[in-house]
């Protein structure tokens, strides 16, 4: 397969091919199922389809043939995009963050999605919004890390979701970006919860947000009974910092304050387990640092 692929770089013509080529050359060269080739040829060709020149533009950068492969591979729209509308201006957008070379081979071989036309409607308006995030971000380092740890290219309405999420982190005084990924209502559920139920002074939150991305049912709220139930019951000497024990490893967590304590530790998994939360506002404030 690798072979006709190179060879493949070698035959191109400067007019566009026929459907029946492209259907041809995605079917022996790249391995699709024919079905899968024709519904991509129906889908995404048009008059002006040059998987040829496609190819050339991405090879004349300095990818290397292995990574335009493994791109066309796992996101063929690619194949039938436009040179000058489409690739170009996404090639040139990402080389202006910083991202040059080899750097940005690596960042697309993660989300080759990015050389889609999506990229214009999806992610630029994504990425101006981060930008309002990132203090003293020096070379985009901080805005090129969010990138690869994000997906907004498949996610519904993303600049609806960032905008809102940036416009009420901004009002809470929090910045982070990969609390971007959460929804805004779990942010206010999370930033409710600590300030109100766990105490938490507003400063916590602004010097450690990355707490509101722990799962409340499945993390936070266990947790904060179980040390209710140890602090009433007067079995812990001195109650922990409860950042420290949400970071807490989920085995690590269950030794150092369920099983340690046979006496109630049927009383401690149940609290854990269930997913009530039931808090008394009179109950003893937990050290926040």
């Amino acid at each position: 397969m690798t072979t006709l692929f190179y060879r493949y770089l070698h035959t191109v013509s400067s007019s566009p091919p026929s459907k029946s080529a492209i259907i041809t050359y995605l079917t022996q060269t790249l391995g699709f199922p024919k079905p899968r080739a024709v519904f991509y040829v129906n889908r995404f060709s048009s008059t002006q389809t040059n998987p040829q020149s496609v190819i050339l533009f991405l090879k004349s950068h300095g990818f290397n043939l292995t990574d335009i492969h493994k791109w066309v591979t796992q996101s063929p729209q690619i194949l039938f995009s436009d040179v000058e509308k489409t690739l170009k201006p996404n090639i040139h957008f990402f080389q202006d963050l910083g991202l040059t070379g080899s750097a940005l081979g690596k960042f697309i071989s993660k989300k080759p999605v990015y050389l889609s036309n999506r990229f214009e409607e999806r992610l630029k308006p994504c990425v101006d919004i981060v930008k309002r995030l990132m203090l003293d971000d020096r070379n985009n380092e901080n805005l090129i890390r969010t990138l690869r740890r994000c997906n907004w290219a498949n996610v519904n309405q993303p600049v609806v979701k960032v905008a809102a999420n940036v416009k009420y982190l901004e009002q809470c005084g929090i910045k982070a970006p990969g609390l971007l990924r959460v929804s805004e209502a779990k942010l206010k559920t999370g930033i409710g919860f600590f300030l109100d139920t766990v105490k938490f002074e507003r400063e916590v939150l602004v010097r450690r947000p990355a707490c509101l991305m722990y799962s409340l049912e499945e993390r936070v709220i266990p947790r904060f009974k179980v040390l209710n139930i140890l602090m009433s019951k007067r079995i812990l000497k001195k109650m922990p910092s409860f950042l420290n024990v949400m970071r807490l490893p989920e085995d690590e967590f269950l030794e150092k304050f369920i099983s340690k304590d046979r006496n109630h530790a049927e009383e401690l998994l149940l609290a854990y387990k269930s997913g009530d939360l039931l808090l008394q506002s009179d109950k003893k404030q937990i050290r926040s640092s």
